[in-house]
């Protein structure tokens, strides 16, 4: 795998280009006695001169290897017990190995993982037909799945340049979680002239295991949030930065004067050694819960006419799960036609709800991370942590203490409790600033309203036809600081955040309060196989809109308090799709007296299919806490919506060669010779995009926000694509 984050080393060696200008002009204009002053802070702007810099992106950048390895083992049973009685068995093992995985782009090869994966069920069923009219299905099954996920770097902590890269152990690793399920199934059948009418049941136990080192590793976060003047002003007295202001003022480079209160660079920041906070977990991270699934449903077919089919159906499910109050209105009707107007047309349409789960770690991180505090967080930001005075400076601790006195552990050791105790940090339920995240007490399951309507008319050996489809999705879970509320308005007209608890840094509640939604047109034509050539072809305009993208709390709202106003393009968002699939065989059969011709282009078949589809959505991040709420990594610039940003579009085409020699045998036995390439073209398909534009303002954001070429630590750069041009050869032995 090949982590590009040095493309280019001179980002390495440079300051912004507004630090050069006022570097380049206070060193013509300045007092002379201010000159050595301006070169020292040069060179500390300078990120290349700090070798741990250089060496971090060296280590993570080029090719490095990864591996895969998947068996399985399946195996099946059936036996007939007598006429209209049928009994089967499945077994199935499946396990695979994923070394060196999830790194590229700009998540270094240090913050990569390995995951293990064993996954094993067992399914028992009898199919008895009672009688003429009445059938019997039984089913018993159990399940085991045992997935570990492990961070490369087994020390940590995991430490984020914004907008630069992604190093070290990632915070929420290792995982592991063990899950067994059980299934009881019984389903019973009635047909009874035009009407065929199902109804049944359906229990699942589940058990979950859990151990979620979460925040265990340590995080240090880098962003732009420390203005240039404060360097100039520790190194040069308090007051410089005023007078330099003043000076370039006067000499009317106002423009410049600005450049003085600007942050300076993530990149820089992480040389210098201020990260914008610190945060940690300790504690036990071990869970186990249960959740016991009940599904009941019934079923009606009814054969209205000959040629008209109406479906009317409801499901009732429910679940209890540890710490969830039992949601039992989850009543799903459903409903569908089929109308076959003449022998070539046919229309189709249905609604129905469906209801999903809580995933069950919406239940353990409430648990592990909530007012039990079962993992207990120290959160050290770099403004300092009120409330605790560091005997090393006298002063409130700050997150650059921290990081400058454990340079010399990390990487080599995790960090621990007397590593940060000794600037004053205590870890524990009443930890000033702690984190937490709990479940709201009135959270329900999600649904969906799903619908849809299609048109299909069949022309000699084609068919085509025209599909609406409409997904609505309800009571989405997402996450929300119910801790910060709008305090007012500053001078710039921005908002003020507040705490409804000063000593809680964040409350991160799960609730079911996001909606999301899907409308699309299909078109579609199809020929089945016929005279050696088949085909399939559809082209999808749709628009998905959403309210949140995942459960992670760094998807949370720009503004805690507005959430609605995050509605937008979701990143699954794909304007247009057209998918294009033929097969097409020689009309030629090799064999002996065939001829030479037919020898030569006999028994070929090749096949293509061709992908496109239009841009991805993607997010501006600002990568700092640009409002006072606490967060660091939900913040965009002001007035900017969510997904704005006009991410890649995509076009693939794969083929196929085959070749089919008989064996003799009547054709039983044969080799089949393969021959596959994969983006033919060699087209490059952008992945990812650099969505990092620090403290750039709303005004200075380019008029066409588009991905694009160009170092991938630049905002707006492609930092990733999908794979390029590939072969694949293959030998099959039938018999």
């Amino acid at each position: 795998m090949f982590v590009p984050l040095l493309q280019d080393e001179s980002f390495l060696y440079q300051m912004t280009p507004s630090q050069q200008t006022l570097a380049n002009t206070l060193r013509v204009s300045a007092p002379p006695n201010l000159l050595p002053l301006i070169d020292q802070l040069s060179a500390s702007l300078i990120p290349g001169n700090n070798p741990q810099v250089v060496s971090l992106f060296r280590e993570n950048s080029g090719v490095f290897p990864f591996s895969e390895q998947r068996q399985q083992f399946m195996t099946r049973f059936d036996h007939r017990l007598g006429d209209g009685h049928n009994l089967f068995f499945r077994g199935n093992w499946t396990g695979q190995d994923n070394q060196n995985t999830s790194f590229g782009s700009l998540v270094a090869y240090s913050r990569g993982r390995n995951s293990n994966v064993k996954d094993f069920s067992l399914v028992l069923g009898d199919t008895y037909v009672i009688s003429p009219q009445w059938v019997s299905e039984t089913r018993l099954g159990m399940g085991y799945y045992d997935l570990g996920v492990y961070p490369t770097d087994v020390n940590g902590p995991e430490i984020g340049i914004n907008g630069f890269g992604l190093f070290g152990r990632d915070f929420i690793l290792p995982t592991r979680v063990v899950e067994r399920t059980w299934q009881l199934r019984q389903n019973f059948i009635r047909v009874s002239g035009r009407h065929t009418f199902k109804f049944g049941a359906d229990i699942n136990p589940l058990r979950d295991a859990v151990r979620a080192e979460t925040f265990f590793g340590g995080r240090f976060t880098f962003g732009e949030a420390v203005p240039l003047s404060n360097l100039i002003d520790n190194a040069g007295g308090a007051g410089l930065s005023q007078l330099i202001k003043i000076s370039l003022q006067n000499a009317g480079r106002a423009g410049l004067a600005a450049t003085v209160d600007q942050p300076i660079s993530s990149l820089q920041a992480y040389a210098l050694g201020l990260p914008i906070i610190y945060q940690q977990g300790f504690g036990d991270p071990n869970w186990v819960g249960w959740a016991n699934r009940y599904n009941f449903f019934a079923e009606d077919s009814w054969r209205l006419t000959r040629n008209f089919l109406l479906t009317l159906a409801v499901r009732h499910e429910f679940e209890n799960k540890t710490r969830f109050p039992r949601d039992n209105n989850n009543i799903g009707p459903r409903a569908g036609f089929a109308w076959s107007p003449n022998s070539k047309t046919v229309i189709r349409g249905g609604y129905g709800i469906f209801y999903s789960r809580i995933d069950g770690q919406v239940a353990y991180i409430e648990d592990l991370l909530g007012e039990n505090q079962q993992i207990q967080q120290a959160f050290v930001p770099l403004t300092g942590l009120p409330g605790t005075i560091s005997p090393v400076t006298g002063q409130p601790v700050t997150s650059a203490e921290i990081y400058q006195s454990l340079r010399g552990i990390l990487g080599s050791r995790p960090v621990t409790l007397d590593d940060i105790a000794a600037h004053g940090v205590n870890v524990g339920p009443n930890s000033p600033l702690r984190v937490q995240f709990r479940v709201a007490e009135d959270i329900v399951n999600p649904y969906s309203q799903q619908g849809s309507f299609e048109i299909q008319r069949a022309v000699a050996d084609y068919s085509f036809s025209a599909a609406y489809n409409f997904n609505r999705g309800i009571h989405l879970i997402r996450p929300l600081d119910t801790n910060v509320y709008r305090a007012g308005t500053n001078a710039q007209g921005l908002p003020v955040a507040g705490f409804r608890n000063p000593l809680i840094l964040q409350d991160n509640v799960y609730g079911s309060w996001a909606n999301s939604s899907y409308h699309a047109l299909i078109l579609q034509l199809k020929k089945r196989l016929s005279k050696g050539f088949m085909l399939s072809a559809h082209h999808t305009w749709s628009k998905t809109m959403d309210e949140n993208t995942d459960y992670n709390s760094s998807f949370e709202p720009h503004y805690q308090w507005d959430a609605k106003a995050e509605r937008a393009l979701s990143s699954y968002h794909r304007g247009h799709r057209f998918v294009a699939h033929a097969v097409v065989q020689s009309p030629w059969k090799a064999g002996a007296g065939k001829g030479f011709a037919h020898n030569l282009f006999g028994d070929f078949t090749v096949s293509g299919i061709a992908v496109a589809r239009s841009f991805a959505p993607f997010n501006l991040n600002a990568g700092f806490d640009n409002i006072g709420d606490r967060h660091t990594d939900t913040h965009r610039p002001h007035g900017v919506g969510r997904n704005i940003g006009i991410g890649p579009n995509f076009f693939t085409f794969d083929i196929r060669l085959s070749r089919q020699f008989s064996l003799g045998d009547e054709g039983r036995k044969n080799i089949q010779l393969v021959a596959e390439a994969f983006n033919l073209f060699n087209r490059t398909n952008f992945k990812n995009v650099n969505g990092t534009v620090g403290q750039t303002s709303l005004d200075e954001l380019p008029d066409s926000l588009r991905g694009r070429r160009g170092p991938v630590t630049e905002p707006f750069s492609f930092t990733s694509a999908f794979e390029p041009r590939q072969f694949q050869f293959s030998l099959r032995f039938n018999f």
